[in-house]
C-alpha cells in the first residue's frame, strides 16, 4: 500500500503528459483557461472524497486517523493535485517540471526538519488544519512525485524520448526503445542515490508525512520496472514492436484505472464491514482475495466491452 498509493500518483503524472505531447501550445494557453479547467477536473474526485467521508463516519468504519487525519482521505489529495499542476505550470516556462518537482520535495522536507515532521507526529488535534495534519502536509510530497512523474512522460510516451525536447512534429521519427532504456537507467542511478543519500543522512521512509526518502523510494521503484519493462521488450518482443494489441484483461483497466481502483476501494470497505478480517485463516483470506480479484477485474472487462469509460 505504502508504494501504491506513491506509485498511483506517479503513473497518474505519467499520463499527464499527454495534452503536452499532442499539442505543444497547451503548454502556454492562458492561465484562467487552465485553472479553470484544473478546477472541473478536481470537483468529480473531491465530492467522491465527500462521499467516503460521510459513508467511513455513517457506518463507523474502522479507520487510523494518523493516516492521513480525521476528514481527509487519499481522494482530497488526488483532487487537490491537479489545481496545484496547474499552478506550478507558470513555472514551467523556465525550468521543467521535474525541477519544480524536486524543489518541493526538498523545500517540504527541510520544513519537515524546522519542526513540521514533529508537528505532523505529535502535535494535538485541536483545528481542522490540525485534525488533517497528515493528509495536508504529504500532500506537497505527492505534488512532487506527480510533476517528476509529468517530466518521466514526456520521454515515456513519445515514439522518440527526445521528442519533447526538439518539438520537431515534420520530421519522422523511428523507434528508439534503446535509447529511452538508457535514459531510463540513468533515472533509476539518480532516483537510487537520491534515496540512499537521505537514508544515509537520516530521513527515513515515512508514507505518512511523505518525506524526501519517501519521494525517491517511490520514484527509483517505478523507473526500475520501467526500465525492467523496457528491457524485457527489446529482448524478447523486438519482432512485434508494431503491434498495438494489449492483453484484454491489461486493456479494460488502463482504460478504466480511476474507476477501478474506486470499485476496489469500495469492496475493501464492503469486505471488512462483512468480516473480522483479523480472524480469518490463511485459506479463507486466500479465497477472499481470490473472489475480490475476480469481481474487480470482471467488471472493468465489463466496463470495457461497453466502452463505458470513467473519464474526469
Amino acid at each position: 500500500m505504502d508504494l501504491g498509493v506513491g506509485s498511483f500518483v506517479f503513473s497518474s503524472g505519467i499520463v499527464a503528459a499527454r495534452p503536452f505531447l499532442k499539442k505543444p501550445e497547451n503548454r502556454f494557453k492562458p492561465f484562467k483557461g487552465q485553472l479553470l479547467r484544473a478546477v472541473r477536473q478536481a470537483l468529480p474526485i473531491l465530492i467522491l472524497g465527500f462521499i467516503r467521508l460521510m459513508m467511513v463516519k455513517g457506518v463507523d468504519y474502522q479507520e487510523h486517523a494518523s493516516e492521513y487525519g480525521i476528514h481527509w482521505n487519499f481522494f482530497f489529495t488526488l483532487g487537490f493535485l491537479p489545481i496545484f499542476v496547474t499552478l506550478c505550470r507558470t513555472l514551467h516556462k523556465y525550468v521543467r517540471f521535474s525541477i519544480v518537482g524536486l524543489s518541493i520535495a526538498t523545500l517540504y522536507q527541510i520544513t519537515l526538519y524546522l519542526g513540521l515532521e514533529d508537528y505532523i507526529l505529535y502535535a494535538h488535534r485541536t483545528d481542522l488544519i490540525s485534525s488533517n495534519k497528515e493528509g495536508i502536509c504529504s500532500f506537497w510530497g505527492y505534488l512532487s512525485m506527480f510533476l517528476i512523474g509529468l517530466d518521466i512522460g514526456h520521454y515515456i510516451l513519445p515514439v522518440d524520448p527526445y521528442y519533447a525536447i526538439r518539438q520537431n512534429r515534420r520530421a519522422k521519427k523511428k523507434p528508439k526503445p534503446q535509447k529511452l532504456a538508457m535514459i531510463l537507467f540513468s533515472l533509476v542511478i539518480l532516483f537510487w542515490l537520491g534515496f540512499i543519500f537521505c537514508i544515509v543522512i537520516g530521513i527515513p521512509i515515512s508514507r505518512r508525512i511523505a518525506n524526501l526518502s519517501y519521494v525517491f523510494w517511490v520514484i527509483a521503484s517505478n523507473t526500475t520496472f520501467l526500465v525492467l519493462f523496457q528491457i524485457v521488450e527489446i529482448t524478447f518482443f523486438e519482432y512485434w514492436k508494431n503491434e498495438r494489441n494489449l492483453p484484454f484483461i491489461i486493456e479494460a483497466v488502463n482504460s478504466n484505472g480511476l474507476a477501478v481502483f474506486l470499485l476496489a476501494n469500495l469492496l475493501t470497505g464492503l469486505v471488512n464491514l462483512s468480516i473480522r478480517t483479523l480472524f480469518v485463516n490463511d485459506s479463507l483470506a486466500e479465497c477472499i482475495l481470490a473472489g475480490y480479484m475476480f469481481v474487480i477485474v470482471a467488471i472493468a472487462i465489463w466496463f470495457n466491452i461497453n466502452n463505458w469509460k470513467f473519464i474526469l
